[in-house]
């Protein structure tokens, strides 16, 4: 969003639907509550468990995702061989991305590779992504709290994604718990 004349960022205006939504109340009590605990309006929360789902769970659960404690995650990347999750980077990743992006956008262009890396970063729960653009020119920056382990096998994979995918070269930099992705798009 672009700041306003006097600094302030301006609020994008979305348009909206009234629905009204028949919900036991145990469970209304429920959302209260949650809400409450988050210092929100009930609608807000359900606005955002609705984009939520409709975002990343709707589309994720076809392709087997599943939810595991960050500490049981942890623990099994730290268990595999790094080359060996390396390899599982150069080997699955790219094919798997494109299978993701045609059911998910339809295409594989490069900008819907972000729009699904931004939305694993939002909702996903193993990643954080920040993503700034200057013209043609994308810095992508992933963190984690997984590891050097971790970080390889997204090195690799990120790298085997924007080569085998978008046959872009990208110049790749990471530390334990990041890696930095710069890319030059194509027109």
């Amino acid at each position: 969003m672009e700041p306003s004349p006097d600094g302030s960022r301006a609020q994008k205006k979305i348009k909206t639907v009234l629905r009204t939504v028949r919900m036991p109340e145990e469970l209304e009590v429920k959302l209260e509550s949650l809400a409450a605990n988050k210092g929100i309006a009930l609608n807000a929360l359900v606005s955002s468990v609705l984009n939520k789902y409709v975002l990343w769970d709707s589309l994720t659960e076809r392709f087997g995702f599943v939810t595991i404690p960050k500490t049981l995650f942890h623990d099994m990347i730290d268990a595999v061989d790094p080359e060996r999750l390396q390899e599982l980077a150069r080997v699955h990743s790219h094919q798997l991305m494109k299978d993701m992006m045609m059911f998910w956008f339809q295409d594989t262009r490069v900008d819907n590779f972000l729009d699904f890396l931004t939305r694993r970063g939002r909702y996903g729960l193993d990643i954080k992504v920040e993503l700034k653009r200057e013209g043609s020119n994308i810095t992508l920056i992933v963190t984690h709290d997984f590891g050097q382990n971790y970080t390889a096998y997204l090195r690799t994979a990120l790298d085997t994604e924007f080569r085998t995918l978008f046959k872009i070269v990208p110049a790749i930099d990471s530390t334990e718990s990041s890696v930095m992705v710069k890319a030059t798009l194509g027109t």
